[in-house]
């Protein structure tokens, strides 16, 4: 088995494949002392282009998956067809501050087999240029314009309609250095400093402040009420909302924690007011981003991640060649039954 092929087998690829029960699997496809990755037959569902946000209602179950086989030493043949990676980062190719093993190995095999590879993830915590040197410190040499984040996403599509105005956030530090990468100016950060219970008295005083014209909505370990409060009060008062990406949740070891689309939920409900775009996976705008900007052809590219409802999901939309489903992340194997 060539080293490229040991690389890639704690993977578990969404392909299609020939109709067989899941008892019928020779033995050869199982990763032997691995139950890291499964693959499965997903057809691309519609065109990007043809993308509605009603796409991001349902998450596609483990059930839904059919015909999972595993990644096995014919790998390096069935991406003969294969001209670029997506993966996305967290639970796939780190948990925390340390790479998962035998990721960094992958993904240098597959430089050397002269595939692209783009690392684009929901994360909105951190910039490109802080991914650059977290990939620096694991091992791999990354450059900025291979990483595209749901930061970055947000603030791109605030660029691309000539924003002008300042944007309110609630995020972490990577959405405030995206936004003004891009020249796009940030709000004053009300909630930060205070975040003490806020009376009906102090609600009816507060004032959005004047230049601010959308509110870019992200994960935020210090979410409070009085961010919650000014965020609705501006969308009531007409600014666009953009929310970073729609993950609820996030694994931290046995449990998960609350992420980015629990806070985009917070907002929508207390504002009655959907947002006007969803940057990250699986997102039309994303994929819009990722074949004009990038000049990426989902045609010819294999989407790596490891949940079903942005990572899978965003390679069957777009037409993607091969999606590929780790277990090592939010989608565990027992997640999936023998």
């Amino acid at each position: 088995m060539s080293s490229l092929s040991r690389s890639l087998l704690p993977l578990r690829a969404l392909r299609p494949l020939p109709r067989l029960s899941a008892k019928s699997y020779p033995k050869s496809w199982v990763n032997p002392g691995s139950k890291s990755a499964l693959s499965a037959a997903c057809k691309p569902a519609v065109s990007a282009k043809k993308f509605s946000a009603n796409a991001l209602k349902a998450e596609p179950s483990a059930e839904a998956i059919v015909h999972p086989r595993y990644l096995d030493e014919h790998v390096p043949g069935e991406l003969d067809s294969i001209d670029t990676f997506i993966f996305d980062c967290d639970g796939v190719l780190w948990k925390g501050g340390n790479a998962i093993n035998g990721s960094i190995e992958a993904l240098t095999a597959l430089r050397r087999a002269g595939k692209q590879l783009f690392f684009v993830t929901n994360n909105s915590a951190h910039s490109r240029a802080e991914m650059v040197q977290k990939f620096s410190r694991l091992g791999l040499d990354v450059e900025k314009t291979e990483i595209i984040g749901a930061a970055y996403a947000a603030a791109a599509w605030l660029k691309a309609r000539n924003f002008c105005e300042k944007a309110y956030v609630i995020g972490e530090r990577g959405i405030y250095d995206e936004l003004e990468e891009l020249g796009i100016e940030v709000a004053t950060r009300i909630g930060d400093a205070d975040s003490s219970e806020m009376t009906d008295a102090e609600f009816i005083e507060l004032e959005v402040e004047e230049g601010v014209g959308a509110i870019v909505v992200g994960g935020d370990s210090a979410f409070n009420y009085r961010k919650l409060a000014y965020a609705s009060l501006c969308l009531q008062q007409g600014c666009w909302f953009v929310a970073t990406n729609p993950d609820a949740a996030d694994r931290i070891g046995s449990r998960l924690k609350p992420g980015a689309g629990a806070m985009v939920a917070a907002v929508k409900e207390a504002a009655q007011c959907e947002p006007n775009v969803i940057a990250g996976k699986p997102s039309s705008w994303l994929l819009e981003l990722l074949e004009n900007e990038y000049g990426i052809k989902m045609s010819r590219t294999a989407v790596v991640g490891d949940r079903l409802d942005t990572d899978i999901r965003m390679g069957r939309l777009s037409g993607a060649a091969m999606t590929v489903l780790t277990l090592s992340g939010v989608r565990i194997v027992a997640h999936f039954p023998p």
